[in-house]
Parts: structure tokens; C-alpha cells; sequence
């Protein structure tokens, strides 16, 4: 058989074209019957964010952290069951968190957060590329220097923050006592830590709370009992390396909260 060029080459396409369709079929397989794309469900499940938290392992966290015991302080309305608002704190301080390697892709904490391992020393840093900001319909977070920081002033506790943050360091806690740990784990390490901003578990906050509000968790992070609260802030200032710090007192909140000193709006100081 003699081959021309034309025949040869329209051969060779046609050969080309079949290569490249069962290529592609391998890599993107035909979907199977049933599984047609599905209509979003309102319906709240495994990860359905309802709580105002990034999955039910977030919720969980949270849980431990605030040292509340009903689920209802994360209602997707923004406020407990009794009424009593929500406000959105960033579990993070750590301006002067290591870094690992310079980062040069997209900038973007969900794409930051998807490097192995992540940039920064701290496996649970701010990554400061703003994808809160960017989420906040009351435009509430700001970044600066790094760091994610919410205005409670302007913070309406509607809990969009939370799943926008892949480190999964934003969460809502109660107004009152108000009370938010800017750190989300102990990292010790004496002067070779990775967040020199961060919490070591030393107890300072615990010792000096006049009401036995604060204990300890067996990491070393304090827990919270939010009923023996007072809003004191003796353990605020207490701690050596302010991660603790007061969210302002509502207008309407009452005298109970603003026992002993009267309010106090502590925030920790710019740096």
C-alpha cells in the first residue's frame, strides 16, 4: 500500500484524536447514573456551618475552647437562645509567628493553606491574606501586619468570617462575659518557639482570677466558665503575652456583668 502525504497525515490526526479521547475519558470518567449534580441543601448536616463554626471538628473546638456546654451559642441568627448576641474573635495574635519559606502563590488564605506545610511555623496562625475581610458584609476585619483583626463595634456576630477562614481560627463567642482567648493552642518551646506571641500554658491567667472563672485544660489552655465571669479583668492583665482580652460591654448588659470595677473594655495595645 502506498501511502501519500495527505493520507498519511490525516492518518496520523486520526489516530492523535483517538489517543486523546480515551485519555480523556480516563481522567474525566463519565458520571455515573445518580450522580447528577444535587440542589444545595438547606437542610443543617456534617458540614453544614449552621453553628457559625467550620464543620462539626470546629464546633467541637469551640466548644472546648469558650468552655460553653450548650450548642446554642452558635446559632446561625447570631445570637443564644436567651437573645443575647454573638461576636465574631480571631483566635490568633501571632504577628511575629515564624515563617517557614517565603510564599509566593496566590494570595490567598485558602491557597496558603492548602501548601504542605503552610508557611508559617504556627500550624494555626493567621495567614493574613484577608479571605475573612473579603467575606464580611458588615465590613468588620481588617488585616494589618498580617493579622486579621474584627471591630466588635461593627461585628454583628452573622458568622460569615467563620468558614472563610481555612486555619479555621475564627469563632463566635458570647458578648457576655466576652471573654476571647487570642490563641488557639499552647506552643512552648522556650525562645525558640514558633509564635513568640502565643500562648506557653503558664497559668498566670488562672492564679489570678479572683472568682475561679479560669482553669486549666490538659494542654495548658485556659478554659472558661462563662457563669463565674464577672469581667473583672484581673486575668486579662495577668497574662504575659495579652492573648486574653475583654470584648466591649453591651450597652444593655447589665449589672451583674459589670460587677466588680465596673466595665471593662480591654483591648489589647497596637502594636
Amino acid at each position: 500500500m502506498t501511502w501519500t502525504l495527505p493520507s498519511a497525515i490525516l492518518f496520523l490526526l486520526l489516530v492523535l484524536l483517538l489517543l486523546g479521547y480515551v485519555l480523556s475519558r480516563k481522567v474525566f470518567p463519565a458520571s455515573a447514573p445518580g450522580d447528577e449534580p444535587r440542589e444545595e441543601s438547606t437542610r443543617p448536616g456534617p458540614d453544614c456551618q449552621t453553628c457559625g463554626v467550620a464543620g462539626c471538628g470546629g464546633f467541637a473546638k469551640a466548644l472546648v475552647r469558650g468552655g460553653q456546654e450548650d450548642p446554642a451559642p452558635a446559632c446561625p441568627a447570631g445570637r443564644l437562645s436567651s437573645g443575647e448576641p454573638l461576636r465574631a474573635v480571631v483566635r490568633c495574635t501571632g504577628r511575629r509567628v515564624k515563617p517557614l519559606y517565603l510564599y509566593s502563590g496566590a494570595q490567598t488564605c485558602k491557597a496558603a493553606a492548602a501548601m504542605q506545610p503552610r508557611p508559617k511555623a504556627c500550624p494555626d496562625a493567621c495567614l493574613g491574606y484577608g479571605d475573612c475581610a473579603r467575606a464580611c458584609t458588615p465590613r468588620a476585619i481588617r488585616v494589618r501586619k498580617g493579622l486579621a483583626e474584627i471591630n466588635p463595634g461593627l461585628c454583628t456576630g452573622c458568622g460569615d468570617c467563620v468558614p472563610a477562614c481555612p486555619a479555621g481560627i475564627i469563632e463566635l463567642i458570647a458578648s457576655l462575659p466576652g471573654l476571647a482567648a487570642a490563641c488557639s493552642r499552647v506552643l512552648d518551646g522556650g525562645e525558640d518557639r514558633p509564635c513568640p506571641d502565643g500562648c506557653t500554658g503558664c497559668g498566670d491567667c488562672v492564679r489570678a482570677c479572683p472568682e475561679g472563672a479560669l482553669s486549666l485544660l490538659p494542654d495548658g489552655f485556659p478554659l472558661l466558665d462563662a457563669d463565674l465571669c464577672n469581667r473583672c479583668g484581673d486575668c486579662v492583665n495577668a497574662c504575659p503575652h495579652e492573648i486574653l482580652a475583654l470584648l466591649p460591654c453591651p450597652p444593655d448588659c447589665g449589672p451583674v456583668a459589670r460587677a466588680k470595677g465596673g466595665p471593662v473594655d480591654l483591648e489589647r495595645p497596637d502594636s
